[in-house]
């Protein structure tokens, strides 16, 4: 994967690589905890099928893909920011909804998604 979401003392932290850097014109994207108000685990097509999956930002119209960058939710206010690897739609994301004046919602499908959403509720205080 061309990205990598990390988790640092005061943020989330995802980094573009690549192509993908240059294809979405954003090599960083920090989100503060303090803006972070939930954290859950869901089903990527919970997610997913409310989507706007026009053919755009290189994402096919199909359940599964990669899907990195920002799309518009057909049933929540506010843009999505996603950085999920290619999987099926049965696999596992993290959803963060935040109070952000742009993204309302992070996608997030990262390496070790237990110990994330452990560290991530730890610290922001949702735990």
């Amino acid at each position: 994967m061309s990205f990598t979401i990390d988790l640092t003392f005061d943020a989330i932290e995802i980094r573009l690589g690549g192509w993908d850097a240059i294809r979405l014109v954003r090599q960083r994207l920090a989100m503060p905890y303090s803006l972070i108000d939930s954290v859950t685990v869901v089903e990527r097509s919970v997610v997913e099928m409310p989507i706007d999956r026009r053919p755009r930002h290189g994402s096919p119209d199909s359940l599964g893909p990669q899907r990195l960058g920002v799309f518009t939710s057909l049933d929540t206010v506010g843009q999505h920011y996603w950085a999920v690897g290619a999987c099926g739609p049965s696999g596992s994301v993290v959803v963060v909804d935040t109070s952000h004046e742009r993204f309302t919602r992070l996608v997030l499908r990262p390496d070790e998604l237990e110990a994330f959403v452990t560290t991530l509720r730890r610290q922001t205080g949702l735990a």
